[in-house]
């Protein structure tokens, strides 16, 4: 039952599908908790919140759930039967409608987070003189000199700063327009509890609009290709280590 897997304050992740239980826009993840849990398959989750805004969760509609859980991670299917008001927060009943499975894709937990980074945009050439390396046996070892080069040479960057970072991307904003499909490197560094830990990863865009309430701004949701298991599991690793301590600092203030 769901209520042995999760506990009230749980991070979940929320994906609209449809009643054939398809995902209807992969990119479109909400963000939500556990405010409530049934004896039954029922529970109620506090109303997505992005950009100070209220995201909807229409009666009826079908989502895949992610538990973010002290158990690990787990997916299931739910409807949602109901809205309604926990005093001043606004909240939605739902029911589990599929058993709960274990996940190992923990890539697609997101973190919130506001950071610099930089990246450029690839030629079409140039893609695809990498992904023909990338492909080959024979030029494994040249393929990790051009990555060494990479980091090294004078190429021009762009500057920008991360909204969110997920093992399987990320969302950030610059002054540039991107167009879907195109292919960007990007490189950042993230803090982590055993040191510095510097990225330098392949990117395709997959949306690219104007951010909210920011001038002449633009966000870009990118997913990494190719990225090193190493490379994911440090990402994953730092979002589990910041997700700790953002819920230690909220134990230690309320």
């Amino acid at each position: 039952m769901f209520k042995d897997i999760a506990s009230v304050g749980d991070k979940i992740e929320l994906v609209q599908i449809n009643n054939q239980g398809k995902i209807i826009n992969e990119s479109k993840r909400h963000v939500s908790v556990v405010y409530e849990l049934d004896e039954t398959d029922y529970a109620s989750i506090a109303i997505p919140i992005e950009n100070s805004r209220l995201i909807p969760l229409e009666i009826g509609e079908y989502y895949l759930i992610y538990i973010f859980s002290k158990n690990g991670l787990f997916q299931c299917k739910a409807k949602v039967i109901k809205q309604f008001r926990i005093q001043s927060a606004y909240a939605a009943k739902i029911q589990i409608i599929s058993d709960l499975e274990k996940q190992q894709r923990r890539q697609f937990f997101r973190l919130d987070i506001v950071q610099d980074m930089s990246f450029r945009v690839l030629t079409k050439n140039e893609w695809d003189e990498i992904k023909k390396l990338q492909n080959s046996f024979i030029d494994k070892s040249k393929m990790k000199e051009i990555m060494k080069q990479d980091q090294t040479n004078t190429y021009t960057w762009q500057d920008g700063f991360m909204i969110d970072i997920s093992g399987g991307g990320m969302k950030f904003n610059s002054k540039e327009i991107c167009k879907e499909d195109d292919i960007l490197q990007v490189k950042f560094t993230l803090v982590m509890e055993s040191g510095y830990k510097n990225f330098l990863i392949y990117t395709k865009v997959i949306s690219c609009s104007e951010a909210k309430n920011l001038k002449d701004i633009y966000a870009k949701r990118i997913v990494f290709l190719n990225i090193k298991s190493d490379e994911r599991e440090a990402i994953v690793r730092y979002i589990f280590e910041e997700e700790r301590k953002r819920r230690n600092k909220e134990n230690r203030l309320s």
